[in-house]
């Protein structure tokens, strides 16, 4: 790859990393990291129970972070974990009416950066996402044909 080109690569990245940063700032004023709303707004979307392995499909997180996020999520009594009907070794979880309510009374301040971008983009809020969703699905087939090597 040519200097020039990966420079300005280098740039996009620092780009990303700085909106990434301004996207979720916010999140610590709530108390919770960024995994652990991950976690919550993923059995939020996704209210049938879930194991780790299917939260780290749905949000792209590695299960390292999300088996690290789940005990203070627990311990708040965010979600609730039982044991797996299917597979004894395994646990579902899901989302409490406490959980819920701290997605519900915080998701203005949760998503204001988003609201913000949404008012400044108009239209091309929407084509930027659509862009972002084409790249996961880019990079979560090449991880994934990268694992079956």
């Amino acid at each position: 790859m040519d200097k020039i080109k990966w420079e300005k690569i280098f740039e996009f990245q620092e780009s990303f990393c700085q909106l990434s940063r301004s996207l979720f700032s916010y999140k610590k004023k709530q108390g919770l990291t960024g995994c652990e709303i991950e976690i919550l707004v993923s059995l939020f979307l996704h209210p049938e129970q879930c194991s780790p392995i299917d939260l780290s499909k749905f949000s792209g997180m590695k299960k390292e972070a999300i088996s690290r996020s789940l005990k203070p999520l627990l311990e708040k009594g965010y979600i609730v974990k039982e044991k797996s009907n299917v597979d004894e070794r395994s646990y579902l979880l899901s989302l409490t009416e406490e959980g819920k309510k701290q997605l519900l009374d915080n998701y203005q301040d949760l998503l204001i950066a988003f609201y913000w971008l949404e008012k400044e983009m108009k239209d091309e809020f929407e084509q930027f996402f659509q862009l972002i969703l084409k790249a996961n699905k880019i990079l979560t087939k090449i991880e994934s044909e990268l694992e079956h090597k």
